[in-house]
C-alpha cells in the first residue's frame, strides 16, 4: 500500500489505474459535475476495452454531462447512510484488486490518498469496500 499528496498526482494514479483496468471501473468523487480532463479520457478509454464503468453518485449529485454521454459509463445511487463521509474526497476500484481512496481533513488541507494494486491487500480491502456499496460483483 502506497500513500499520495496532492490533487494532481492523485489524479495522475487514478488515471493510471483506471488505465489498466480489464474487467471493471467503480468511481466515485465529490465532484462528479467538473472532472479533470485527465480523468476522463481515462474513463474514456475503458469504453474501447469493453470495460465498464460506474459511478457513484451521491442522492442528488450532479454527473458531468460527457460522462454521462460515455457509452460504457453507468451510475448508481449511494444510499445517503453510505455517503456521509465529509472528508471522503473519491473512491476508485478497479477490477477485484486495486483500489485509491483520498481523503481532505479540510478546505485549505491537500488531498491525500492510499492505494495498491494487484495485491492481496487491495483484493481483501475491495472485497470489504464493495460489500457495504450498492454494486453487484
Amino acid at each position: 500500500m502506497w500513500t499520495i499528496t496532492g490533487t494532481p498526482a492523485i489524479i495522475g494514479r487514478a488515471s493510471q489505474l483506471i488505465d489498466e483496468a480489464d474487467t471493471r471501473v467503480i468511481y466515485g468523487s465529490k465532484d462528479l459535475a467538473h472532472p479533470d480532463a485527465e480523468l476522463l479520457s481515462s474513463v474514456r478509454s475503458c469504453c474501447s476495452r469493453e470495460v465498464p464503468v460506474l459511478l457513484l453518485q451521491n442522492n442528488g449529485q450532479e454527473i458531468a454531462e460527457p460522462l454521462r454521454e460515455t457509452e460504457c459509463v453507468s451510475s448508481v445511487s449511494v444510499p445517503p447512510q453510505q455517503s456521509k463521509s465529509e472528508h471522503a474526497v473519491r473512491l476508485l476500484l478497479v477490477d477485484s484488486d486495486s483500489f485509491l481512496l483520498s481523503v481532505r481533513s479540510n478546505r485549505s488541507a491537500p488531498e491525500i490518498a492510499i492505494w495498491s494494486a494487484n495485491t492481496t491487500f487491495a483484493e481483501a480491502f475491495l472485497q470489504l469496500l464493495t460489500s457495504s456499496l450498492p454494486v453487484t460483483e
